[in-house]
């Protein structure tokens, strides 16, 4: 069963504004929290990783209906202020969109370098047991 999307009417513009401005400003913020945890890997654990990297995945794929929403109200007749409203989110669609994109990049790093991280403790912990067990293994035969 195809799903027709249901467009918003123009009443709905300052919702729009304000959804896309706090999601604008999250995403700046979660950028440079970003940057920061790359620098210090350790300090978010791969579950916090993952679920960022969920919510923003989700988001890069619905991207198309917030960009669709703005396409069907400038084909309308509008107001000079709505006109430079929508204006001005469809540039702050497009900023989001690459914000989402730099998110996902830095957040995929982060999470391939933990997996390397325990990967590494993994075969270092090996590692350390096989030589423990071949150290009592030469003891117990030179003895």
């Amino acid at each position: 069963m195809i799903q027709q999307t249901i467009w918003r009417p123009i009443t709905m513009l300052p919702v729009f504004m304000e959804m896309v401005d706090g999601m604008l400003q999250t995403s700046y913020e979660q950028l440079g929290c970003l940057q920061l945890v790359y620098e210090k890997q350790h300090v978010l654990g791969n579950t916090v990783i993952s679920r960022l990297i969920k919510q923003y995945e989700k988001q890069s794929r619905d991207h198309w209906l917030l960009e669709g929403q703005l396409e069907h109200w400038q084909q309308g007749d509008l107001r000079l202020s709505e006109k430079r409203a929508i204006e001005r989110l469809v540039t702050q669609a497009s900023q989001l969109k690459e914000n989402s994109r730099a998110i996902l990049k830095v957040a995929d790093a982060i999470e391939r370098i933990e997996i390397e991280s325990v990967v590494s403790a993994d075969e270092l912990t090996w590692l350390q047991a096989w030589g423990s067990a071949a150290m009592r293994s030469r003891r117990s035969s030179a003895g």
